[in-house]
């Protein structure tokens, strides 16, 4: 029993000591690195940060939707906003047609993190 008591100690120990108090410099460095691996894994296939390449670039792509929510909802479902939106039908138009990859299971959490990645890119 005392054995026992000895190990769960040490494990209460261990974690205790590897608790990080400095959170917000964590969070501010984790969502940095999770922005540019959201949009390499996401995006970077026909968009890239600052540049138009296969499609429009992103930096700076929220100020040109009529809301943020339109946005989230075209990227989760182009079909669907192309065929509502003017602005998504032109830009359907301009980028030849090609179709955009819906991605329903990135938060708006992820897609914001995404465009401040983007929004903040240097060349």
């Amino acid at each position: 029993m005392t054995m026992m008591r000895l190990f769960f100690a040490c494990i209460l120990l261990m974690l205790i000591g590897c608790n990080n108090n400095d959170s917000h410099a964590t969070n501010t460095t984790t969502t940095a690195v999770s922005g540019e691996q959201l949009f390499k894994i996401n995006c970077a296939q026909c968009h890239k940060p600052a540049t138009d390449f296969a499609a429009p670039a992103l930096a700076g792509v929220q100020s040109r939707w009529a809301s943020k929510d339109l946005l989230y909802r075209f990227v989760r479902n182009p079909e669907e906003v192309i065929r509502k939106d003017k602005y998504a039908f032109g830009l359907f138009i301009k980028w030849r047609q090609a179709p955009m990859q819906a991605f329903p299971n990135l938060s708006d959490a992820q897609i914001d993190t995404i465009l401040e990645y983007c929004n903040s890119y240097k060349q």
